[in-house]
């Protein structure tokens, strides 16, 4: 049957026992003033600054400097299929925007970089034969680059509307 992490103690005999005390539940007790749960913390892939990163050193803007202000080790481009918390991507692009005085630095970005540059998400993309299936293969495929983000297409009957959620709030286009 089912086992518990108590039937961890009968597997070990030699494992030093509770001694008497008494199994408490892992989550606080509210009621008691505990701490609430933490929240997930949503997560991208490093990949995801690549272009960014590659425009900042192009414009001559002080790339590591930037990395430094957003408390990300200079070393953390060598692997891009690392995971970084959602909140040092956005305080990257955030500080780039202001050193730059671009705050459409994503899509400048985005605006010189191949889709094949975007490794196995772009070339999934690239395949698509419409715009239509393009935005379709990214909405499902964007969860492997970040998970504190979603895109979809809303339709009202006369326009479409592309749509991005992040854990933060939401933002629709025409």
């Amino acid at each position: 049957g089912t086992r518990s992490f108590r039937d961890f103690f009968d597997d070990f005999p030699d494992f030093p026992s509770t001694g008497g005390y008494r199994w408490l539940p892992m989550e606080p007790d509210m009621r008691s003033g505990g701490a609430p749960p933490q929240k997930p913390v949503p997560l991208v892939r490093v990949a995801a600054l690549t272009p960014v990163v590659a425009f900042l050193g192009r414009s001559g803007a002080p790339v590591g400097r930037l990395l430094a202000a957003a408390r990300l080790p200079g070393r953390v481009l060598d692997r891009p299929a690392s995971l970084i918390p959602l909140a040092q991507a956005a305080r990257l692009m955030e500080a780039a925007a202001e050193s730059t005085g671009r705050e459409n630095l994503g899509l400048l970005a985005g605006g010189e970089t191949s889709i094949d540059a975007r490794g196995l998400f772009g070339r999934f993309v690239g395949r698509a034969g419409t715009l239509h299936e393009a935005i379709d293969t990214a909405a499902r495929a964007l969860p492997s680059l970040s998970s504190g983000s979603r895109v979809w297409l809303a339709s009202d009957g006369k326009r479409v509307r592309l749509c991005h959620k992040l854990v933060y709030g939401s933002i629709c286009a025409a």
